[in-house]
């Protein structure tokens, strides 16, 4: 059954590990965390993360307590049918959408997201680098609007909007204070990337099979993005092709349908997730970590794809332990598509 506001409200009431003294656990939370999908995200933008692209907006943050943590909203709003069912039907829609067009002169890719996920304002020790989880002296959680224009050529720009900034305890608002009260918007607002900086999609997708069965032994092989084996590495390279802008009809039907052979995953129907709406399916794996603090916890993954174009709207991953809720990251896909300048926006 798909959450409600009520679920996720009571979850988040309890605290979960402070960076500052976990930070080791954190880190490697993160790390297996951000594996899944960030090939293609870096890829898409190819920004930096101090410049808050897609994979910086896709940071895993400490979830503080429900009042602060812009959390999950999702609502159901018609009842499941099985996933395999749904993933087959998500290919039928896939295969007879039209073939990704490269930007013609004048024209650029436009693509929209929207993310939670935190950064490091200050470290702790200057001389050495640093990230939300190590050597950090001011954290800070958000949400982030991006916006990117890419033309044919790899140049473009982008357009960063912070929609929501908080600090995840007492103690990083005390440091930001100590500091002098810093920007909290340290993000490039408008950032600028010159010829061949940047790339639409994942290059050599033209070479993978568009036939299901020879593409889930590609995947499954790990011959393709390497890997772990297991199911959960299957949704998460299913994804990285669901999500790339390029590949072909032909391809992400094959995608689908190998993603509804994929054991444990579960349909939730179509529901709403702050402001995108679509087919919801999950796959909840339990944590492999060894690290005591994440003893028996599990990992949801959740994927929502529209309908009506099959297009990836939203990625959800959730850190659960006993029916409380330690971590959660997510980003939403709002708008995709060609526009004719860089001042301009799909439905503008």
């Amino acid at each position: 059954m798909a959450r409600t506001e009520h679920d996720i409200r009571a979850a988040l009431l309890t605290l979960v590990p402070d960076p500052t003294t976990d930070a080791g656990a954190i880190e490697a939370v993160h790390r297996k965390i951000a594996r899944r999908g960030g090939l293609a995200r870096t890829t898409v933008i190819a920004a930096s993360v101090a410049s808050v692209g897609v994979a910086a907006s896709l940071v895993l943050a400490i979830a503080p307590s429900a009042r602060h943590l812009p959390h999950p909203r999702q609502t159901q709003i018609q009842p499941q049918i099985s996933a395999p069912l749904e993933l087959r039907t998500l290919a039928k829609v896939a295969a007879v959408q039209p073939t990704f067009r490269m930007p013609g002169p004048g024209q650029f890719w436009y693509s929209e997201t929207k993310g939670f996920g935190g950064l490091c304002l200050k470290a702790i020790n200057p001389h050495e680098a640093r990230s939300y989880y190590q050597n950090c002296y001011i954290h800070v959680l958000e949400v982030v609007r991006t916006q990117m224009w890419i033309a044919a050529d790899g140049s473009g720009h982008g357009r960063n909007t912070v929609i929501y900034s908080h600090f995840p305890s007492a103690r990083d608002r005390a440091h930001w204070i100590a500091a002098g009260r810093p920007n909290l918007n340290v993000s490039p607002a408008n950032p600028r990337f010159p010829k061949h900086e940047l790339s639409i999609g994942l290059p050599g997708l033209g070479k993978l099979p568009t036939k299901e069965a020879k593409l889930a032994k590609l995947i499954r092989s790990r011959n393709w993005e390497g890997g772990p084996p297991g199911p959960a590495e299957d949704l998460t390279q299913i994804t990285d092709l669901l999500r790339s802008a390029n590949a072909s009809p032909k391809l992400r039907a094959a995608a689908f349908e190998v993603g509804a052979r994929i054991p444990g995953v579960k349909s939730l129907g179509v529901v709403t997730f702050h402001g995108v709406t679509g087919a919801a399916i999950a796959l909840t794996i339990r944590d492999t970590s060894t690290l005591p603090v994440y003893k028996g916890s599990y990992v949801r993954e959740e994927r929502i794809f529209d309908r009506t174009t099959s297009t990836l709207k939203a990625e959800v991953t959730t850190i659960v332990r006993a029916g409380k809720i330690l971590e959660v990251d997510w980003v939403t896909y709002p708008a995709a598509r060609l526009v004719n300048s860089t001042d301009s926006t799909p439905g503008l």
